[in-house]
């Protein structure tokens, strides 16, 4: 009699993410800003007919730094009917965004500390596009600073998403 080999979590973790990578990935995107929607959208559309923006969060913003910006958002997620997210309190963003069950977390000019649970939510992980180089202008307002600095260039990062800002691995850079 043959006995069958128990899977390693290892085998079983690789196993999930090829079968993620053979179908279409949901995709969750976290802004304020409609150009970074745009782009983001754009880019799914341009680059594969078999990927889908399915939900956008977005939000007022920390007090500090509170702003309207997120309405353009919102207006050209409903006119695209993508399913928009409206929440300022980030300990109700993974609740929320965990009912569309997301391959991927995308992050374009989102305001707040993205909470470890909505890290962890999507099995390929979450990401965030950040515009300056990193790690020399981490943090909001990145491109003010870079204008400030008169630094004579500015840059975009696409980084793994940790729990402070944009600390995570870079997996892109380019000037």
């Amino acid at each position: 009699m043959t006995s069958i080999p128990t899977p390693t979590p290892t085998t079983i973790i690789e196993e999930s993410i090829t079968s993620i990578r053979q179908r279409p990935w949901r995709i969750g995107l976290l802004s304020i800003m409609g150009m970074a929607y745009d782009v983001i959208k754009a880019s799914i559309e341009e680059c594969t007919q078999k990927h889908k923006l399915v939900v956008v969060l977005s939000c007022k913003g920390p007090k500090s730094r509170a702003s309207d910006a997120y309405l353009d958002v919102v207006k050209k997620a409903q006119n695209d009917g993508i399913d928009v997210i409206v929440c300022n309190q980030p300990d109700f963003h993974h609740e929320l965004l965990k009912a569309y069950n997301l391959d991927i977390v995308l992050s374009f000019g989102f305001p707040w500390l993205i909470r470890e649970s909505v890290i962890n939510l999507p099995p390929l992980g979450c990401y965030n596009f950040h515009n300056s180089l990193l790690p020399k202008l981490k943090g909001p307002n990145a491109l003010g600073w870079n204008l400030m600095n008169n630094d004579g260039y500015m840059g975009l990062c696409l980084h793994k998403v940790d729990t402070t800002f944009d600390t995570g691995d870079v997996l892109f850079m380019d000037k």
